[in-house]
């Protein structure tokens, strides 16, 4: 069992969205592609919230390494787009659910060995 927990590929994500049943099923979407990957991959929402990303939801992102996945949000403000790029998280937003999936394979991809 220790081999087992060592052999996992956990990838912190925040999920954002504009409403409850879209922030539900993007969520369940996201987590899913981690359960059907080939590899021991575990999505893991550290928060998924409605509403404008925050600056604490961009310091946490930061210190834990996750990645922000935002669908049908407004742009962000100026205050936090600064503080996405000082922070250097992977901020990705899209209005369209499918493209913003197809984004989180290709990042998921990246943590693989």
């Amino acid at each position: 069992q220790e081999q087992e927990e060592s052999t996992q590929i956990r990838i912190p994500v925040i999920v954002k969205a504009d409403a409850d049943g879209t922030l539900a099923a993007l969520r369940e979407s996201i987590v899913n592609i981690g359960y059907e990957s080939q590899h021991d991959i575990v999505v893991d929402p550290i928060v998924a919230s409605i509403g404008d990303l925050t600056a604490s939801e961009v310091d946490l992102a930061n210190n834990s390494g996750a990645v922000i996945f935002a669908f049908n949000l407004q742009k962000v403000g100026r205050d936090i787009q600064q503080k996405l790029d000082e922070a250097n998280v992977d901020f990705r937003r899209n209005d369209v659910i499918y493209r913003l999936l197809e984004d989180a394979k290709s990042i998921f991809a990246r943590h693989l060995p």
